[in-house]
């Protein structure tokens, strides 16, 4: 294998994906912000927190398992298939039972049945989920860019029909739906193709060393994802859904060039890490050359943002949004903090070592937590945002 011909040819067609995505995404962003009001995109934003954390876990880790370890055979893939799954039904039952709780803690009846309905997805999405990554260990960068816009292009569809159809915030979890039923029957066809997995078949004998690294590894990412969207999960609760819609969508200002980067960086840098990871000097060479690559994006865009939001949020969303403006001239800067610390998860990955990502979190989520609760507690907004961007630096 070239590698360095490999890496180029991944970069080019997963930039091109991605960035196309990226762009699906910001109109889903357009037509959110014009077709809600703050309350109701608070009420959004709980729900991607609550939804997007509980994704770490219907797999346990073991697509990303999959793809460090090179020589697994069927009877493991198969055994690791039918756990991503039954993993997929307990999430689903729990989020089920825990729905009207966390729509009681934000004082939101309207969560309950939101969080239902999105949370059907786990039972759907696994179906196909060791098939994506398979194709991803490939290094099928182009055939992979191709299925994942469509996918985006069908979830932004969906979404459009329920919103002109008058059905308001219920179109978010519909559109998360929608895309899982197709993912599924993508990438399951696909799959089929590869080996078909077989309940009678089932020996777990050979899954427990894949089972430590993924489950070291959702930890670290479920914690990661907890720790960018923490600042919502408190402050919607103590300055309430309203000012967490404002922020919802400064927020997301913040979060999509990082993970419009991150989407880029960690689908070609980890397959490929994971190939030479026998070899510490050539993966400490490109793990360097990654973060230069990304501090050197990253820096200029988040710059221009934090100089053009004012307008662009205005010409964008409209004058009713210009809190999210205030907001994001603080948080902005988060982006650049964030932005150099964002390829070691790849590394780590590569290396085996996603315990050390996984305590890194452990301890940040307590002290960033502690943090915003006084903050929020004690100061008022801006404060509490300056608190934790110290916190941070």
């Amino acid at each position: 294998m070239n590698f360095k011909t490999t890496a180029i040819s991944g970069a080019r067609w997963t930039t091109l994906g991605t960035s196309l995505r990226f762009l699906l995404q910001i109109g889903q962003v357009l037509l959110l912000a014009r077709w809600l009001d703050q309350t109701e995109l608070g009420i959004y934003s709980i729900l991607l927190v609550v939804l997007g954390v509980s994704r770490f876990f219907s797999d346990l880790g073991i697509s990303q398992a999959i793809i460090h370890f090179q020589n697994l055979t069927k009877a493991q893939l198969n055994a690791l298939y039918w756990l991503n799954i039954g993993a997929g039904g307990l999430l689903f039952g729990l989020l089920f039972s825990l729905a009207p709780f966390i729509a009681q803690f934000y004082e939101a009846p309207a969560l309950t049945n939101l969080i239902r309905l999105g949370s059907t997805l786990y039972l759907i999405l696994p179906a196909g989920q060791q098939f994506h990554f398979l194709l991803q260990k490939a290094l099928a960068f182009k055939r992979l860019a191709l299925i994942e816009l469509l996918l985006e292009g069908w979830s932004l569809f969906v979404l459009c029909v329920f919103l002109f159809w008058g059905k308001g915030i219920v179109a978010v979890p519909a559109s998360m739906v929608g895309y899982a039923i197709a993912y599924a029957l993508v990438f399951f066809s696909i799959g089929r193709k590869m080996y078909r997995p077989d309940l009678r078949r089932l020996d777990f004998s050979g899954c427990r060393a894949p089972l430590r690294y993924g489950l070291f590894l959702v930890g670290e990412r479920a914690l990661s994802y907890f720790l960018t969207h923490l600042d919502k999960i408190i402050l919607g609760r103590f300055f309430g859904l309203s000012f967490l819609g404002a922020y919802e969508l400064a927020h997301q200002l913040l979060i999509r060039p990082l993970g419009l980067l991150s989407n880029i960086g960690g689908k070609i840098t980890f397959p490929l890490y994971s190939k030479i990871q026998t070899n510490p000097a050539r993966l400490n060479h490109w793990y360097l050359q990654n973060v230069l690559l990304v501090t050197f994006i990253a820096f200029p865009v988040y710059f221009g943002l934090l100089a053009t939001a004012g307008e662009s949020v205005r010409l964008l969303f409209g004058e009713e949004w210009r809190l999210s403006v205030s907001i994001f001239l603080i948080i902005g800067w988060r982006g650049i903090v964030m932005t150099v610390g964002n390829p070691i998860g790849a590394y780590l990955q590569a290396l085996g070592r996603t315990d050390w990502g996984f305590w890194a979190n452990v301890f940040q989520v307590f002290a960033y937590g502690l943090l915003l609760i006084l903050g929020a507690r004690f100061l008022n907004w801006e404060n509490t945002l300056w608190l934790f961007l110290g916190g941070m630096a």
